[in-house]
């Protein structure tokens, strides 16, 4: 796009704007815009109207963008990814002719564009979109060129996920706890956002300071502060003040001791939950009313309603202390260390299920032994979380000097429960001790066990993922786990397992999205079949969608990168299996690869389809076979017959099904109890002749879990 949407500067129709930044609607109504067919045709496939670029470019026109915001900027955008599906048919992240990009050869694109992406870190799409609406509303837009809520929408989402692997997200994260308008109590609650008004006032005195129409501005507020202080620095390269409620310097950008120095942008904190009042401009301090903090179930949480504010990003290296700051350093104190590391000892070991079969792991599918089991995740604990490195050393010694078996269920006491001062856990000491009292369904205070569980998860999770290093962890989405964590007011003892096996019985890509946005899931939206899907920037799929051929063990994970899912240059929120055509596919074909099903002259094509749901895809993984040898037969005891397709002269068409229902149908068959214990017998020829196997069913399962690439096994040993 080599020129501007809206005119501005020293073009022909410079009075479009006058020097206040306003801009005259009726000139510009009236302008011509020239557009290429391409621009055209990228704006329409990703949902944007042309007239809602053009006016997202009018109400950010008075905005000066300096050098090294500008540079800052394009240097995100120029670090862009984009990753390819399986045949390069689907792409995720953002494309090499993403819609950012054309918005952003323009600077006047460059700044609307970057403002929505800054939008879209800490707000949901529809937020933004009223934002971006009472944005034009203050700018004095006419109604006949207002762009619809809906569309609004489009941009802030097209260009969500652009500043994720900036300083951004981790600036509005420091800043935003800086500026929080409540005590420590309110640590593990939810904040709901300013008003969608009261935003866009202060971002256009931002933009103000920034043309120079006014020296300095204060804001004083919450949370939403924090952001607005982030985009000035970040973004408008403006000096910025943060200033607790007694007047204290919390935050300052001053660099060197400079008498001359003056702040822009100053922040005020203002403490209490509760305030009255609107937005008010007096002598350009702009008061911003912080939304309310919600310390109910996060279940209760999820209504369309509701807007929340999820901050920005943290650092690996300090997530936790980010997200429960004291109480996570009292886990590590000498007096609960201890019980913090058999916790972890406990929910890494190796559990059974009640018919004696082994549960998945991570890495290598079945796990071998439990040592090897707890070392393996401790180890990758420590390494993905630094901070759990005190307590993950203490947890091997555990491991190489006590042989403790923890149950069929891994079954932990709850010791922690007695270092803890929260409400619910005072409740269980007082029941042990056989006191009665009212149990507190909400508890304002932080739990110390339910900390302890919700740090295991994460771990947890986090060694079934696949991120990219552009994307950040979530204090919020932490938080959200945290609140997910229940245990029961009366036991003195909880099964690990019921914590592992979430991950196989809710959707793990809606727990991804959550977990990196911070933003609250129903789980309902992401049920039937969901392969990808993408929310505020943050894209998760399943790894069959990029090479089905992998081994099953890699099936079962999720790959979670920065940006969008696209499909012929139009971008979707998410994909789902088709119908599955033709025979109905089995376990033994889904849980091997395709290579050792099928043979080598096999045809495998990823098809892909829009449906009646504008954002959403189909795509189905299409198998078929010309045989050129005999192929392997494995017979199974009664039901468990799997026959190779016959050969023909033209390829034919086997099997049709979907990347969710791979996973699925190996989680079935890893966790199925019908025939452990079934007699099995296995005939397959090779070109050293027939190879021929007989044993228990859960013996053979290993086979299943043979990479047929480098032949390494991911099952336990005859000696194990």
């Amino acid at each position: 796009m080599s020129t501007a949407i809206v005119p501005s500067g020293g073009s022909e129709n410079s009075n479009v704007f006058t020097q206040q930044g306003t801009v005259d609607w009726t000139l510009l109504s009236g302008s011509t815009v020239n557009f290429t067919i391409e621009i055209l045709a990228r704006l329409s496939k990703a949902g944007v109207e042309p007239i809602t670029a053009a006016m997202g470019q009018a109400i950010f026109a008075g905005f000066n963008l300096d050098p090294d915001g500008q540079i800052r900027f394009s240097d995100t955008i120029s670090r862009l990814k984009a990753f390819s599906s399986y045949g390069n048919v689907m792409w995720f992240g953002f494309g090499v002719k993403h819609i950012v990009r054309t918005l952003s050869e323009t600077e006047q694109g460059a700044t609307c564009a970057a403002i929505c992406a800054c939008l879209s870190v800490s707000y949901d799409k529809f937020f933004c979109s009223k934002v971006l609406k009472a944005l034009a509303d203050q700018k004095k837009a006419p109604n006949s060129l207002m762009p619809s809520l809906s569309q609004w929408a489009a941009l802030a989402n097209i260009c969500s996920g652009a500043v994720s692997s900036s300083r951004f997200p981790q600036l509005v994260e420091v800043y935003s706890r800086l500026t929080q308008s409540y005590s420590g109590y309110g640590r593990n609650a939810l904040q709901e956002t300013t008003s969608p008004d009261e935003l866009a006032r202060a971002i256009l005195e931002l933009g103000n300071v920034s043309s120079g129409t006014v020296q300095s501005v204060t804001f004083i507020g919450g949370v939403d502060c924090g952001w607005l202080a982030a985009l000035a620095q970040w973004l408008l390269s403006l000096r910025v003040d943060i200033v607790a409620a007694d007047g204290s310097i919390l935050y300052s950008s001053r660099t060197s001791v400079d008498q001359s120095y003056y702040p822009q942008v100053s922040v005020v904190q203002r403490l209490g939950r509760n305030g009255q009042g609107k937005s008010a401009l007096i002598k350009k301090s702009v008061f911003l009313m912080p939304g309310r903090l919600l310390l109910g179930a996060k279940s209760d949480l999820v209504d369309s309603q509701r807007h929340f504010f999820s901050a920005g990003s943290s650092e690996w290296p300090t997530i936790l202390h980010d997200t429960f700051g004291a109480d996570f350093d009292a886990l590590l104190h000498p007096e609960m260390i201890e019980d913090f590391a058999e916790l972890l000892c406990c929910g890494f070991s190796a559990s059974d299920s009640d018919n004696g079969q082994r549960h998945v792991e991570p890495w290598g599918g079945l796990s071998t032994t439990s040592t090897e089991s707890r070392l393996s995740q401790l180890s990758f604990a420590a390494q993905r979380l630094p901070e759990l490195i005190p307590v993950c050393q203490i947890a091997k010694q555990r491991i190489y000097f006590q042989g403790r078996s923890y149950g069929e269920h891994n079954t932990f006491p709850r010791v922690l429960a007695r270092h803890c001062s929260c409400d619910q856990c005072k409740f269980h000491r007082e029941h042990l001790a056989g006191k009665s009292s009212h149990f507190p369904l909400l508890s304002e205070k932080i739990c110390l066990e339910k900390t302890a569980l919700a740090i295991f998860e994460y771990v947890w999770t986090l060694s079934w993922l696949d991120i990219d290093d552009s994307v950040y962890p979530s204090v919020r989405g932490l938080l959200l786990m945290y609140r997910g964590q229940k245990t029961d007011r009366f036991d003195d003892s909880f099964p690990t397992d019921t914590v592992k096996d979430r991950l196989f019985q809710k959707p793990l890509i809606s727990i991804a999205i959550e977990l990196f946005t911070g933003l609250p899931e129903a789980n309902h939206h992401w049920a039937g079949g969901v392969s990808a899907g993408c929310k505020a920037g943050v894209c998760a799929y399943l790894p069959s969608l990029k090479n089905p051929t992998t081994s099953p063990p890699e099936q079962l994970r999720v790959i979670v990168v920065a940006g969008h899912i696209e499909w012929n240059s139009k971008t979707f929120s998410m994909v789902k299996d088709g119908r599955s055509e033709m025979v109905e596919v089995s376990l033994g074909d889904l849980a091997s690869t395709f290579v050792q099903t099928y043979g080598l002259n096999v045809d495998l094509k990823l098809r892909v389809q829009e449906t009646f749901t504008s954002d959403v895809l189909e795509a189905d993984l299409w198998v078929s076979s010309k045989p050129i040898e005999p192929l392997q037969r494995i017979s199974y005891h009664d039901g468990h017959i799997v026959d190779p397709p016959p050969a023909s002269s033209s390829p034919t068409r086997i099997q049709t099904f979907g990347a969710a229902k791979i996973r699925a149908a190996i989680i079935s068959s890893r966790f199925t109890s019908s025939c452990h214990s079934e007699s099995v017998e296995t005939n397959a020829l090779s070109i050293d002749g027939p190879i021929c196997w007989s044993g228990p069913c859960s013996d053979a399962a290993k086979y299943l879990w043979v990479d047929g690439y480098n032949n390494k096994s991911y099952s336990p040993t005859s000696e194990e």
